[in-house]
């Protein structure tokens, strides 16, 4: 029965930039001496305790009109049809090798940006958000076309990228380095997913490599990989890995 704001994966953003700015400007501040209990970091959740209490207050006013705008953008992204979802994956897939893909689709994804519906009588917004209460609901017979579009396309991408990145390394390999780079026949590499693979895999397995302790995304694999490629074809060349 209480009136809240739902400012999602922005109001996150706000917090998160304005703790940060704050833990740097007190956490080496020293109070009188008797308040020095509180100085230095203990001080930083003091302050930001206060400082949210009237960021709070002020967002009640204008995260309304805020809101308004960004299903504003949503509502032009969606009108846009075919278009927009081209604009979509192309700035998602340019953003990749900078590292900042995460800041542009995650507002689609979570936000209203990627357009709002009723779903089980519950009022959701963001593509992925729309998609998982439709999965949840049992009486939904067709996912909107509106939330999965941005979410689609990518997957051919990586299930045939790196078996055509390793085809393209065959063909552009010199003859004589055809036999090296093709490899043993019966090597097999399988990357796993999230949850790692079922205990069969592991027994089956005459080795396994961990490349991280993290679960990291077939971008940030691939990169991995990369490095480990030229770091033993510099050795194998009898060629410095570091240069001086």
């Amino acid at each position: 029965g209480i009136t809240s704001l739902q400012m999602g994966v922005f109001g996150g953003i706000i917090v998160g930039l304005g703790v940060a700015a704050l833990h740097n400007k007190f956490y080496k501040i020293e109070l009188p001496q008797v308040l020095s209990f509180f100085g230095g970091t203990r001080f930083v959740p003091i302050i930001c305790a206060l400082v949210y209490t009237f960021v709070g207050i002020l967002m009640f006013f204008t995260w309304p009109v805020i809101q308004q705008g960004i299903y504003a953008v949503g509502n032009v992204v969606l009108n846009s049809g075919y278009a927009g979802t081209w604009v979509y994956g192309f700035m998602e897939r340019i953003l990749i090798p900078f590292g900042l893909h995460h800041v542009f689709y995650l507002p689609f994804w979570q936000t209203g940006v990627g357009g709002t519906m009723e779903v089980a009588g519950q009022m959701v917004e963001g593509a992925q958000n729309i998609f998982f209460a439709q999965l949840a609901d049992p009486s939904v017979k067709h996912f909107a076309v509106s939330a999965t579009r941005f979410m689609a396309g990518k997957f051919p991408l990586m299930i045939f990228g790196l078996p055509g990145a390793a085809l393209a390394m065959y063909h552009t390999a010199y003859p004589a380095q055809k036999k090296m780079a093709a490899g043993p026949k019966r090597l097999v590499f399988i990357v796993g997913g999230p949850y790692g693979f079922a205990p069969g895999i592991h027994q089956m397995a005459n080795e396994e490599i961990s490349l991280s302790q993290m679960t990291l995304s077939h971008q940030m694999i691939r990169l991995l990989f990369c490095e480990q490629i030229y770091r033993a074809m510099t050795i194998l060349k009898g060629e410095p890995y570091h240069h001086e």
